[in-house]
Formats: structure tokens, sequence, C-alpha cells
């Protein structure tokens, strides 16, 4: 049996970028061969609204397609033989793959970027059909076939697969301004942080903790979940903020119902100075409208009032069991479901006001003693952590 000699990358959303697609382009190429690096797999070129990669007998093609869906940007790849372009060879190419094949119905879409190839893509369609037929005697169905079998003429070699690995599309990560992410060590906040990187937006990450009165799980937890979000973007850079003597202060001092808005707000405006200090334009969260109480209209907006930086939400129409799903594709679900003690769970009221009105909260707020001298010095002992 052959064997794939290149993967062929297809992107979607970037070819409507008219004006910058040489940009994108090159992002994704660059992405592709960082996420890609340790598999074996060889030079990264752009040939004709397509990304190619060579395959050698050193490459992991299991590894390759473990991670496609951290690929932002790519649509789908199509590992593939290369081939001189001339119509015998594809056919012989292309008998032999299909010989190969697991069992099904077929087709065959030749996709011809060099128009200057002697025979028309429905000619080619038809030639390539009967060839497989007579060899195979496998039933040719234009709708819904098992397998396709894909001839791409490019510049100067034709390519011909019958193996389609789906990507996540989207753009490539970095292609977007950076944005700092609010990790909690939960399901919902890793989901977020690989939407938006989806969006093309690399990710700093900022996680809130409260140790020595809890345990370091979630810290590890957070470097854990940190690592498969840093896939897409070749590293990442996560602040490890201390945030136990603010939360006694606001226990000591505020309203217990308001207590929660009240840690968000501080979570918020410290994430805002640190933002704005690395030259980050905004900041993102994994809220999901009414899932919790602190995640009402209101209380979205009592804490939201707190800073002045955009707060983007991926995940705010989104149920709990769609960002399961998700989590479960990327492999943060089983890291975010171990146990963990999370600061805002600490001193948690029994009945959370849902419904914050922003006036008695900032009111509320001003009865914190010393909280800018707080949040001042819970920023200067944080960790920077490199992942």
């Amino acid at each position: 049996m052959l064997h794939s000699n290149t993967i062929i990358f297809h992107y979607g959303e970037i070819a409507l970028k008219t004006g910058n697609r040489l940009f994108f382009e090159k992002m994704l190429a660059g992405n592709i061969a960082q996420v890609l690096k340790d598999t074996g797999l060889g030079n990264v070129r752009i040939v004709r609204g397509r990304i190619l990669a060579d395959v050698s007998a050193e490459t992991d093609l299991e590894a390759v397609k473990k991670l496609m869906p951290f690929l932002f940007g790519v649509v789908y790849a199509a590992p593939a033989v290369r081939v001189a372009p001339d119509m015998d060879a594809i056919a012989n190419i292309a008998v032999d793959l299909m010989k190969n094949a697991p069992a099904g119905s077929f087709k065959v879409d030749c996709l011809r970027s060099d128009k200057n190839f002697a025979s028309t893509s429905m000619e080619m369609n038809a030639s390539l059909g009967e060839k497989i037929i007579e060899a195979t005697g496998r039933t040719v169905k234009m709708r819904e076939p098992d397998i396709v079998c894909v001839v791409e003429l490019l510049e100067r070699d034709a390519y011909v697969s019958v193996e389609r690995w789906n990507g996540p599309g989207g753009l490539p990560t970095g292609s977007q301004a950076p944005i700092l992410m609010m990790l909690s060590g939960g399901i919902d906040s890793p989901v977020a942080a690989l939407r938006l990187q989806r969006r093309g937006a690399a990710v700093f990450g900022i996680h809130f903790h409260s140790y020595p009165i809890t345990t370091r799980a979630s810290l590890e937890k957070v470097k854990e979940l940190a690592q498969v979000i840093a896939k897409s973007q070749g590293g990442m850079t996560v602040y490890m903020v201390p945030f136990a003597d603010i939360q006694k202060a606001t226990v000591k001092f505020a309203p217990p119902g308001l207590r929660v808005v009240l840690y968000r707000r501080s979570m918020f405006r410290i994430a805002e100075l640190i933002a704005k200090k690395e030259g980050i334009l905004a900041l993102a969260t994994g809220e999901s409208l009414g899932q919790v109480a602190s995640q009402t209209v209101e209380n979205i907006a009592a804490v939201s009032d707190a800073v002045h930086l955009p707060i983007l939400r991926p995940l705010i129409g989104m149920n709990k069991e769609e960002i399961m799903a998700e989590a479960r594709e990327y492999g943060t679900y089983d890291i975010s479901i171990r146990p963990h003690e999370d600061c805002c769970s600490l001193f948690l009221p029994e009945h959370p006001e849902t419904r914050a009105k922003i006036n008695i909260v900032r009111e509320a707020e001003v009865l914190i003693e010393g909280l800018p001298e707080l949040e001042s010095a819970a920023i200067a002992q944080l960790d920077k952590v490199g992942i």
C-alpha cells in the first residue's frame, strides 16, 4: 500500500481576507509548523490557497491527527500522495489508494488550480471513476459517498487523497490582539479560552487563589489546563494572584449577600491593571448567562462596572452540556473535574445576591477598609508563570 508523502491543509474563512490574505496564510503556516513540531512533519509551505507539509517515514500521522483540534484556521487536512501531473500516474495512485481504503461507495472529485492540464475536471472525474470501478468493483455514489477520492492539481504536482481529517476552522491564533483570560480551574474558562483562540486571539491567563488557606490543587490544575490551551499558540503566561487577604477584608466589612460580586469586582480591577501593563486590550471570562448566581444580567453588570476594558464572554449563550462536550473534545474536561477548592467558594454566603444594584454594590465596596492597598499588594505578590 502507498503511504502519504504530503499533508494538505485547507482553510476556509481566510479565503475571504482579500486585502491581507497573505498575512493570515503565513500566520496559519507558522502555527501549523509550531503545533506539529514534535510529530516529525517536514517543510510547511503555502501553495495556491493551500498549506502543504512534507511527510516522511519519521512522521507520526496519528499524532498529527490528535492535534487537529488545535490547528485553528484549518477546516480540514488530507494525507495525500504527491505524483507527477500525468493522467496515467494519477490513475495508478488513485486505484492503489482505493484498493486499500475502507469498504463503501465512492466518488472522484478533481480540483484543478492548474487550468493548463489537458483534461477538464469533469473528464478526469469520469475517467478515474471508471478505472476505480474496474479495479475495485466499488459503487459510485455522488451524494454522501463513503469515500471521496480527491485529486488536486497544483503548480507542478498532483496530489491524490482518500482520507480527510476535520479541523476546527476559524482564524489562526495570533492573528488578533491578545486577551487576558480569567482561569478558574473549572470546566468553563478553558473552553472560553480555546474559543477565543479559534477567533484568532492569543490568550494570557490570570488565576486567583487563596493559598495557603486552601491547598495548591487549583494552582496545579490551572497549570495543566494552561498546557492544553498553550498548544495552539506555542506557550502561555499565567498570572497567579493571591486573593485570601482581599476575601478576608470583604467578609469582615461587606454584606454577606454581595461577597461574590465584590470578590469579582476586585479580580477584574486587578486583571485590568495587569492587562494595561502588558498592553492587552480586553479581558475574558467563562461566564454563561444564568448558570450560577453571579452570572445573572444584573450581577454581570455590577461586576463589569468595576473596569473600563471590554470583557469578552465567549460562552454567554451556551448551556453546561454544550460546554462540557467541547471540554471533552479538547481534553480539558478530566483535568477540570478533579476536586479543588476554588477561592470564590470560600466564605460563600447562604443566600448570595442574584440581582445586585450597582449603586448599592459601590456603597458596600467603600466600606471595605484598605481595599485599594490590598489589591495593590496582591499584584505585587503575584507569580508570573510561563507555560
